[in-house]
Formats: C-alpha cells, sequence, structure tokens
C-alpha cells in the first residue's frame, strides 16, 4: 500500500482485528492497524463484516481467516491530492474521484482509474482501440517514452491480472474484482502519466520561451 503520511509504497502487515461491537443485522466492526516502516507512523482502519454468533468473531473463510466486506482508513484522515494547474479540469476531477473512494470502494477507484488512463492514451496520445492491454503495447513501441514510465504502465496489467479478468483490458470501467494493490498502483501511474504527458512540456516550453527572450535581448537567434 502508499504510506497516507509519507506516500512512500510498502509491503503492510495489520494486526488482527477482533469483532468489537456490532448491530441486530449481525454486521461486526473491528480495529486493525499498522505501522508505516519509512517513516513510522501509524495507519488505523476500521473492518466491518458479518458476525460468527458462536464465536462472536467475524466469519471465518476454509482457511480460518476472518472476511470482511468492507474496511476504511480513520487515521490518518485523507486529504485531496495537489494537483498541477496544467492538469486540464477533467483529468484532475477523475483522479481526485478515484483517490476520494481508495479506501471506501477500491474496486470502484480502479475502475476510474483504468478509464482515465485509456481516455488520456486515446486523446492525448493517439493511441486508439477498445482495448486498454493492446494500448499499452502501442504505448511501449513509442520511442521518446521514459523507461520508468513504460515499465509503470506495463505493470498495470501484471499488478490488475488481465489474464484472469479481461473485462479490465475489454470494458475498463467496469467495477470488477481488484488485485492487492492494483488501486493504489493505478493512481501512482496517472500522477506519473500527468506529470509526463502535461506537466513536463509545460515546464519545457516555459523554459525554451526564456532561453529564446534571454537570447533576443542579446541579438542572437
Amino acid at each position: 500500500m502508499i504510506c497516507p503520511h509519507c506516500k512512500i509504497s510498502f509491503f503492510e502487515e495489520w494486526s488482527t482485528p477482533h469483532a468489537m461491537v456490532w448491530n441486530d443485522n449481525h454486521v461486526a466492526q473491528g480495529i486493525k492497524s499498522s505501522a508505516c516502516p519509512n517513516c513510522g507512523k501509524l495507519i488505523v482502519r476500521i473492518v466491518e463484516g458479518k458476525l460468527d454468533i458462536d464465536s462472536e468473531d467475524f466469519v471465518e473463510d476454509s482457511e480460518g481467516k476472518h472476511i470482511y466486506d468492507e474496511e476504511f482508513t480513520v487515521y490518518p484522515t485523507q486529504s485531496e491530492p495537489m494537483l498541477s494547474e496544467d492538469v486540464p479540469e477533467d483529468y484532475k476531477t477523475d483522479l481526485i474521484e478515484a483517490k476520494a473512494i481508495l479506501e471506501s470502494s477500491p474496486k470502484a477507484s480502479a475502475a476510474i482509474s483504468r478509464r482515465l488512463l485509456q481516455v488520456i492514451l486515446e486523446d492525448e496520445l493517439k493511441i486508439k482501440g477498445n482495448n486498454l492491454s493492446k494500448q499499452i503495447d502501442k504505448f511501449l513501441e513509442l520511442d521518446h517514452i521514459p523507461s520508468h514510465l513504460s515499465k509503470s504502465i506495463d505493470a498495470v496489467r501484471v499488478v490488475g491480472n488481465f489474464a484472469a479478468h479481461p473485462n479490465k483490458e475489454t470494458n475498463t470501467g467496469l467495477i470488477v474484482k481488484v488485485e492487492p494493490g492494483e488501486a493504489e498502483w493505478l493512481l501512482e501511474v496517472i500522477l506519473s502519466l500527468f506529470d509526463f504527458v502535461f506537466i513536463q512540456p509545460k515546464r519545457i516550453e516555459k523554459r525554451r520561451k526564456e532561453l529564446n527572450e534571454k537570447l533576443a535581448k542579446m541579438g542572437k537567434p
């Protein structure tokens, strides 16, 4: 996961939550926590699932692991990501929405991000098609893509296990099961793509304009 404090990815290890409260429908809630190994700060989540009346704890699967239907972070509170003014508003709105619902619904967050990734490939990089995996292949064939970005986007289908979930590549906006860390990874990839497609070209153009102005003052072409 991505640490909500320092924004660095790590493999989380959570404490085992036990049912603390439940309602008349036998829906139970508990608390689990983890500490980021990078910054050492605490992360706390509420988990929710069906109650086993006999054990007065969460229902378990065939391997004896608790089953949770929902979970969301209660500490630290999430803040809206800061995005450059160079990124078009429609794209920023989609990313902010995907970020906002990440904890409550990773499936919905990933669906928004996958669709946003496809739209950027189609509309900004002119990579047409109705299959995200094939569009990623075409993206990787471009000769001006930084290696870190090409590897990150190529990993989208690996992390998302496209082979097992073909709807992710043919119907990108569909809400389907996500793999662990997939929704978080998609957000990171979108941010990297924003930087490549929108932010860096604007910075380069601004520097080129400043250089041309200096050259003009010196009487040089």
